[in-house]
C-alpha cells in the first residue's frame, strides 16, 4: 500500500480535541477506514487520505462519550478539525 501512494493525490486530516487519551476512527462508506489515538498533545494526524466523505468519531472515556462529525476531503486539502468534548 505504501508504494501505491502518489504525490498530490491525497488529502490530510488533523483531529484536535480538548481531551487527551481518546480514540479517533474514520469510516468511509460505512466501513472502518482508519483509526488512531489522541494522547498528551490532544491531536492525531492522518497524513494521506483518499478523497471522499468520512465520518470522524472521537471516543473518550470508553464508549460513554462519543461525538461524530462528517467531513469531505479533497485532493491536496489539509483539514484541521477540532472536536470539543464535555469533560
Amino acid at each position: 500500500m505504501l508504494g501505491d501512494l502518489k504525490p498530490k493525490q491525497y488529502g490530510g486530516l488533523e483531529v484536535q480535541s480538548n481531551v487527551v487519551y481518546g480514540i479517533v476512527t474514520l469510516s468511509h462508506e460505512g466501513e472502518l477506514a482508519f483509526f488512531g489515538a489522541i494522547c498528551e498533545v490532544a491531536q492525531h494526524l492522518f497524513p494521506a487520505l483518499q478523497p471522499g466523505t468520512y465520518t470522524v468519531t472521537l471516543s473518550w472515556n470508553g464508549v460513554l462519550d462519543e461525538k461524530e462529525v462528517t467531513i469531505t476531503v479533497d485532493v491536496v486539502e489539509e483539514i484541521e478539525l477540532f472536536i470539543e468534548m464535555e469533560e
